[in-house]
């Protein structure tokens, strides 16, 4: 008997040191992890696949459709100089200037505010937005052309804490992003999630593909051919004080210990000023209006650029085009979608979230008597596309 408590207890010894090792092992994995942005997912390749990705999940770590944790070296290498290897302008020469300013929001009043959602806006709200004015040849400034970044940050955040530019644009890959109309912007309000209305809306507009560049002539390229690319940069004191007399953030301050970090949407270049410019999200009463200039050698600064030198994140396009007004889904817009646009809107039917987004002819968020007099003009050959587009 006495034996046989003594083999027990160091059975259940042993396999107490064991549980505790495989905890702490994991924990320490958790607390790693925490920081994905230098988690190298290949130092789990020969561990159980599943295992690896229920332990990532635990950890919140983002991973793409390869399994790469988003943001890693692994991730960042996978996804770089896509647009060379497609052999896209790479012999081609650039201008040696290119201003996209006209197809992007001007800055709101606003901004972020006191959310940590620069990624977001960088991302969302300027270069979604860009990319999309540019392909569709809508105008730039209204709620129904503009994309949400309270869509991108809500769903990626945790607890409040700023994203990254690859969380970012892995969202608008996996899921897309609605617009303004849809869900609107409240710096104090990180904790709602989309519903089923704006999943759909946002699904129209998801995008093809994101990557990274490493040089400034790759940069300069994607500016020309998608219209943009954002960066994350550290600030130091220059950057808060740009203006006409210096508009250009081209200095570090080595006095500077502590600097803060910052995302930003390059819309343009210019090889006189050897520099990008960019747009950015506090508002139009700060900088330029809004805008500003970045030099070259800060964004080839890896001291600087926190992703390294010559990275930035670029998005494609993707045509996600549906027959708007179709509410029916037969594949036609006839008087019968505008009966039961003006049934739901008289709270006589309801609508799956598809069949909403696709009843909202104007874009507004809202489905209405609105919506269903602007079928049955399309129908009558009254106007020849719906408000949406205009």
């Amino acid at each position: 008997m006495r034996k046989f408590c003594e083999k027990t207890f160091v059975i259940i010894f042993v396999h107490i040191l064991l549980f505790s090792y495989v905890v702490s092992g994991y924990a320490q994995m958790i607390v790693e992890t925490q920081n994905y942005t230098s988690f190298d997912y290949a130092n789990y390749h020969g561990a159980d696949k599943k295992e690896v990705e229920e332990k990532l999940k635990a950890a919140n770590v983002k991973i793409d459709s390869n399994n790469i944790a988003i943001d890693s070296q692994e991730f960042i290498e996978a996804h770089k100089e896509k647009i060379t290897d497609n052999n896209l302008l790479a012999n081609a020469s650039l201008p040696s200037s290119v201003l996209n300013d006209a197809y992007f929001p001007m800055p709101s009043s606003t901004g972020q505010g006191n959310q940590l959602s620069c990624s977001a806006w960088a991302s969302a709200y300027y270069l979604k937005s860009g990319q999309e004015t540019i392909n569709k040849g809508w105008s730039r400034n209204t709620i129904n052309h503009i994309f949400s970044p309270a869509y991108v940050f809500n769903v990626s955040t945790s607890g409040g804490q700023g994203i990254t530019l690859g969380e970012a644009m892995y969202q608008m890959y996996s899921r897309g992003v609605c617009t303004l109309s849809y869900m609107p912007y409240n710096d104090s309000d990180y904790r709602t999630q989309p519903n089923s209305i704006q999943n759909a809306d946002a699904a129209l507009y998801r995008i093809n593909d994101f990557w990274t560049t490493d040089s400034i002539s790759d940069i300069k390229r994607n500016i020309y051919e998608y219209g943009g690319a954002c960066i994350s940069v550290l600030l130091y004191p220059e950057f808060y004080n740009l203006s006409s007399a210096n508009e250009i953030y081209d200095t570090i301050d080595s006095t500077c210990t502590d600097p803060g970090y910052h995302s930003l949407c390059l819309i343009g270049y210019d090889d006189a000023k050897q520099a990008f410019k960019f747009i950015n999200s506090w508002g139009n009463g700060t900088q330029l209006g809004g805008y500003g200039w970045i030099s070259y050698a800060l964004v080839n600064n890896p001291q600087v650029n926190l992703h390294g030198a010559g990275v930035s994140f670029v998005m494609e396009y993707q045509d996600n085009s549906v027959l708007m007004g179709d509410v029916n889904r037969n594949g036609s817009v006839t008087a019968q979608d505008a009966q039961l646009v003006n049934k739901y809107a008289n709270s006589l039917i309801s609508l799956t979230a598809e069949q909403y987004v696709l009843a909202d002819v104007d874009g507004d968020g809202d489905v209405d008597s609105t919506d269903a007099q602007n079928i049955l003009n399309y129908c009558a050959h009254n106007i020849q596309k719906f408000p949406i587009y205009n």
